[in-house]
This record gives C-alpha cells, sequence and structure tokens, in this order.
C-alpha cells in the first residue's frame, strides 16, 4: 500500500473518531500506561505523583479489560496514567469514565479529584480545581475485586456545563415505574438464618418476629434460603450463594413447611418477607449443572467457569439461553 494511500485512510478514520464526539469533547481513549499493585504500596510512594518515575510502567490501549493488556485473571489494583495537553484551562473541565471495572480513584497533575466504588457504572469528576495550561496528568488507581477489571469503557473530558447532556441516560424521557406504597416506605430488616440465633433455624427465627416488629420493620429480608452446593465448597458450611437447587431450602434451616410457616407469621406481624435471591450462579453439584449444563457458560475448550477467578465455589448461568431464562421467570 502506498504511503499516500495509507495516510489518506488514517485521516479519514481520525476525521471520523472526532466526528462521532460532542463539540468540546476530547476523548483520552488510546495510549496510556500501566502498572499492577498487588502489594498496595502506589498510595504510600506516590504513584499519582507528577514526578514519580513510570519508567517501567507498560503501555496499553485503553479502553481495555485486564486481560486484553496482559493480566489474565488479576486481582488487585492496577495504575493508569497519561498525559494530554489542554490550550485553555480556564473554563470548568470534567473527566467523563464511560466504565470501570471495579472502584476508581482519580488523580490530575498529582491532586486526588475523586473516588468512585462500583463497576460499571459512569461518573465523572470535575477536574478544573488541578487543570494546568498546555500539559497535565491523569493517574487512575482501579480496584478489580474479580472479574474481567481495567478502564475497559471510552474515557473523556468534557465542559463540566455539558455533563447533564451527556451523561443523560436514554431512560430519563421515560416516566418512572410507580412503586405501591409498602415498597417506598419500608422498614427493612435483614436477617442471616443462621446467624440470626443459635439454632439457626426458621422456627427460632419465627419466634423473634414480634420483637423485630417492634422496632418498626415493616419487611423482613432473608439471605439465600437454598442448599448449599458441596463440589468445591468453601469453608466448613460452604457460601450461601453456591446455590445446589432453586426449589429447595436449606435442610440446616429447617423444612419447607418451616418456611411457609415463617412466612405466614410474618404476615400476621404485618411484615412482608423477601428473600435474596442468587440468579447469576449455580454451585457445581446443583441440579441445573447436572441436567442442563447447555445452560452454563463455557470456555474455549468447551468447560464451564466460575465467574471469575476467585469464585471457585460456584459455576456461572449463561442467560443467552431463552430455556434458561424461562427455568427461571417459572421458579421465581
Amino acid at each position: 500500500m502506498c504511503r499516500m494511500c495509507l495516510f489518506t485512510i488514517l485521516l479519514v478514520m481520525l476525521t471520523m473518531s472526532c466526528s462521532e464526539l460532542p463539540h468540546g469533547v476530547i476523548s483520552l481513549d488510546g495510549e496510556w500506561i500501566f502498572a499492577p499493585d498487588s502489594l498496595q504500596a502506589g498510595g504510600k510512594e506516590g504513584w499519582y505523583a507528577i514526578d514519580y518515575d513510570r519508567s517501567s510502567w507498560k503501555k496499553a490501549l485503553l479502553p481495555r479489560y485486564l486481560d486484553q493488556i496482559g493480566l489474565p485473571g488479576y486481582v488487585g489494583s492496577v495504575w493508569f496514567a497519561r498525559h494530554f495537553e489542554l490550550s485553555d484551562s480556564a473554563a470548568p473541565l470534567s473527566v467523563i469514565f464511560k466504565g470501570v471495572d471495579d472502584d476508581a480513584e482519580v488523580w490530575v497533575n498529582g491532586m486526588q479529584i475523586g473516588f468512585h466504588a462500583g463497576y460499571s457504572e459512569e461518573f465523572s469528576f470535575d477536574i478544573s480545581a488541578a487543570l494546568r495550561r498546555d500539559e497535565n496528568l491523569i493517574v487512575v488507581r482501579t480496584d478489580n475485586l474479580g472479574g474481567p477489571g481495567g478502564v475497559y469503557k471510552s474515557v473523556m473530558l468534557a465542559p463540566t456545563s455539558e455533563l447533564q447532556t451527556l451523561m443523560r441516560s436514554p431512560l430519563a424521557d421515560e416516566d418512572a415505574r410507580s412503586s405501591p406504597a409498602w415498597v417506598r416506605d419500608a422498614v427493612v430488616y435483614e436477617v442471616s438464618v443462621r446467624a440470626f440465633s443459635p439454632e439457626g433455624t426458621f422456627k427460632a427465627l419465627e419466634t423473634q418476629l414480634p420483637e423485630i416488629k417492634k422496632l418498626g420493620v415493616t419487611v423482613l429480608w432473608l439471605m439465600p434460603i437454598h442448599p448449599v452446593g458441596e463440589f468445591n465448597r468453601k469453608g466448613t458450611v460452604g457460601s450461601p450463594y453456591s446455590i445446589a437447587d432453586y426449589y429447595a431450602v436449606n435442610p440446616d434451616f429447617g423444612t419447607k413447611e418451616d418456611f411457609h410457616s415463617l412466612v405466614d407469621a410474618a404476615h400476621r406481624e404485618g411484615m412482608k418477607l423477601i428473600i435474596d435471591l442468587v440468579a447469576n450462579h449455580t454451585s457445581w453439584d446443583s441440579k441445573l449443572i447436572m441436567e442442563h449444563p447447555s445452560w452454563f457458560t463455557h470456555d474455549k475448550e468447551g468447560a464451564i467457569v466460575s465467574p471469575n477467578a476467585d469464585w471457585t465455589d460456584v459455576a456461572d448461568l449463561n442467560y443467552d439461553n431463552h430455556e434458561l431464562r424461562k427455568y427461571m421467570i417459572d421458579m421465581m
């Protein structure tokens, strides 16, 4: 390919990329540098400082997941940095992150400008107080608690005055769903059945409902009540989020009849009862994995996988499967 042809293609790509951004918005997608921080040393050693030596950091094109930049299965902190230039720093400016997994802390020119907890959410920080004319440095520390991790969606600079428009969700034009009064005004009391009483049973909890009612509680919220899987179990009793059978209750807590008795007793006290339903994964010896292995997420070799490297006691459900969706709807 001739150099002029290649130049023309690159120019067209650049023009298309820039034209997709609203006026005044600057994309920070592209080449960053990064370094993992498994020992949590970055904060103490000032990895966010302007004069910190980052010569050993590696290059990466963002947005990308961690496994796409050479950190497959990594759980922990990763630092990212890049320089950007501004010809005018007078107007209020914000940085917008379209999605980070999981938490993120951000510095501009060595000044901490914000911390965001939670993955896959769009968020922004006003960076006006930290900006300089000409060259600036942005540093981002991400805390991957499990799963893909990384700065996996676009990063951009935008006039602070335009944030409401730029971050407006398509749902903003829809009417909010109406909620019944018992939801809007709920006073919720969370209960882990095993830890609530020495007996750790539905019946023991039922005897305490009048005392719970005196606290002003209107909704009783139970942590998972289903049987816990045994294969790849974590700890002695296993995680309550490793579901073996959606149509049964944990025998440690009692019987189905005991559970229905608890529900009836809660209703007599004027309380609603809700349960924590674990719908994203099951135990490795669950009824679903035995009867419907195709409903689970598989790797390239065809093996069923966990949602992430740390959740070794559960297998990931794949909701691309229509039959799985029908099963879950019927079960609920």
